[in-house]
């Protein structure tokens, strides 16, 4: 099995996630403009959208194989690690690509919806750092 090119999918398969939501959200990002229930968790909204989509779509998508072939924990490790890492690479893309929104905005004035860490003089949303170390944690204890 090449672990390499299934994740190389995985990443792929986010990036045009991150298109449909550049597209779909326009410039109001976090699903602000879209219609649904909200959940106040701390200082971050959990909707509908995301909720449906991120919670429940996406990860069932993801285990697709394993309700086909049986739980394999080395599968499980690639695709739970493709999840973290895809995350990230789908906001990156969001920001890329998103027609009404330019790359500068990329920032905590603009991107109020993220929790925004400052490191070494760089704003980063902060699943930037955690959503990586959990995936590159679970690809050392599952995949490797």
């Amino acid at each position: 099995m090449n672990e390499i090119l299934i994740l190389i999918y995985i990443l792929l398969v986010f990036i045009s996630i991150g298109f449909w939501e550049a597209y779909m959200e326009r410039r109001s990002g976090w699903a602000s403009k879209s219609s649904g229930w909200r959940i106040k968790l701390g200082k971050r909204t959990l909707t509908a959208y995301h909720f449906w989509s991120w919670l429940i779509m996406i990860p069932m998508f993801l285990m697709l194989p394993l309700v086909i072939f049986g739980f394999n924990s080395k599968i499980f490790g690639i695709l739970a690690a493709g999840y973290f890492f895809g995350v990230v690479v789908e906001d990156i893309t969001w920001f890329l690509v998103n027609p009404e929104v330019k790359l500068s905005e990329f920032n905590p004035k603009f991107a109020k919806w993220h929790r925004w860490w400052n490191i070494l003089g760089f704003k980063i949303p902060d699943f930037y750092i955690y959503y990586p170390l959990i995936a590159i944690i679970i690809w050392l204890l599952l995949v490797k």
